[in-house]
């Protein structure tokens, strides 16, 4: 992990044509640049003709969208023979809302009483719950051994639920480099709760990955960097014409903030990140917790609380930074 460059990529947006091919010419210019690392955003398929990649339904089919699977094995390859690795963002806390019909084959594959903020929770250690694990296990070992990709991002695995005697994610992970044999991989965690358990050596009592993704910094460095936060007047704000909605967020500590017109029509949405409220006010920060109804409270309380004083810390999730004015013709950044 020391001393590697990693470069986020989506190849939906990565180039014009959006294609594993097309990516592939350009990855000359990423080594020139002292790229050493790719994390490829997740490729399961989905529906639709566009995603980030998230909402995966078909864990062991490529998305069709990019080309072949063939597309992605010579996009590897040709990364390979510049002296990148290519690690693999993978989504194993959720199915995605359309197209995954696991459940039709056996009730054991989700949780359904027990969701988390994008749905079912998948049954990683309950009833009948080894096939389940052995399925995602197994899909560590497809990407590695079919397509020899050098790793995983494993994203948001605070919202896997998963009391077993080992982890789910650190079983993927140990599978995955018995699968790479003589070659070294990198496994990576996303966390909100950055679980140092996570990156300790299995001997340790952890689960044996290389490291954390650092929201904490990222967060921090767009507000420090960026001046992306913004302080938006009161006088904007509240009145009889427009108003705010705290609401829950899409991940665990964000809250949804939404400016509505009388008439009820949106004009203005984004997400409070935690972590970014954590900049200015620290004693909010532990309260933005996993816990939903406590979190729910917390968003609550804080916009209530700025509300009063006349200030509100809105993150980075809209078009440019800037302040939200009000004119006689509606609002408009400035």
């Amino acid at each position: 992990m020391k001393g590697q460059i990693i470069y986020e990529m989506h190849i939906g947006t990565f180039t014009k044509r959006g294609t594993w091919r097309a990516a592939a010419e350009q990855l000359p210019e990423l080594a020139r640049i002292g790229i050493t690392v790719i994390e490829m955003m997740p490729v399961a398929e989905f529906p639709g003709k566009f995603g980030w990649g998230y909402d995966g339904v078909d864990l062991f089919a490529p998305s069709h969208l990019y080309g072949t699977p063939n597309d992605l094995r010579t996009f590897v390859d040709r990364a390979h023979s510049l002296g990148l690795a290519v690690i693999l963002d993978v989504v194993y806390n959720h199915f995605g809302p359309d197209g995954n019909y696991l459940g039709v084959f056996s009730d054991d594959y989700l949780v359904r009483e027990k969701e988390n903020e994008w749905g079912d929770a998948i049954n990683f250690d309950g009833t009948n719950s080894g096939p389940v694990r052995e399925f995602f296990i197994t899909n560590g070992r497809y990407w590695i051994e079919e397509f020899h990709f050098d790793g995983f991002r494993f994203d948001a695995t605070h919202a896997i639920r998963d009391q077993s005697a080992e982890y789910i994610i650190g079983a993927v992970g140990r599978a995955a480099r018995a699968a790479a044999g003589s070659r070294s991989i990198i496994l990576i965690a996303e966390n909100d709760f950055q679980d140092a358990k996570m990156a300790r050596p299995r001997g340790a009592g952890g689960d044996d990955l290389d490291g954390m993704w650092n929201d904490d910094f990222h967060h921090s460095a767009v507000v420090a960097v960026t001046a992306a936060a913004q302080l938006v007047d009161a006088t904007h704000r509240i009145d009889d014409w427009l108003k705010f909605e705290p609401s829950a967020g899409h991940t665990p500590g964000h809250a949804s903030v939404r400016l509505t017109t009388s008439a009820g029509d949106a004009v203005f949405s984004g997400d409070l990140m935690h972590r970014v409220v954590q900049v200015a006010e620290p004693q909010w920060s532990s309260r933005f917790c996993y816990d939903g109804k406590q979190a729910a409270v917390t968003r609550r309380e804080f916009v209530e609380r700025h509300a009063d004083t006349g200030t509100l810390i809105l993150a980075a999730h809209f078009p440019r930074p800037g302040l939200i004015v009000r004119e006689r013709e509606g609002l408009r950044f400035r």
